[in-house]
C-alpha cells in the first residue's frame, strides 16, 4: 500500500457532502411530509452507507477519492462524458 497521503481540498469535500445530503434525503423533500419516517430512515440508511463507504475508501486509496472529485475538470475529458 502507498504511504503518501494525498490532501483533499476542502471545497471537494463541502460540495460532496452538500450533493450526498441532499440526494440522501431527496424522497422527504420531494415528497413535502416531513413526518414520513420511512423516508428519514431511507434518508439516514443512504448517507450512512456513503460515509462508511468513502472512509473506507479514503484509508485505501485517497487519490482515487480526488480523481472522482474531480470529474469533467480533465482536460481530455468529453463532453458528452461532462452532460453525464
Amino acid at each position: 500500500m502507498n504511504n503518501t497521503h494525498t490532501k483533499i481540498p476542502a471545497s471537494i469535500i463541502v460540495r460532496m457532502s452538500v450533493v450526498v445530503i441532499a440526494v440522501s434525503f431527496l424522497p422527504v423533500l420531494v415528497s413535502g411530509r416531513w413526518n414520513w419516517w420511512e423516508g428519514w430512515v431511507f434518508g439516514t440508511i443512504s448517507l450512512g452507507s456513503f460515509v462508511i463507504g468513502r472512509i473506507l475508501l479514503v484509508r485505501g486509496n485517497p487519490e482515487l477519492v480526488v480523481e472522482r472529485a474531480r470529474f469533467g475538470q480533465q482536460k481530455d475529458t468529453m463532453p458528452w462524458d461532462k452532460i453525464l
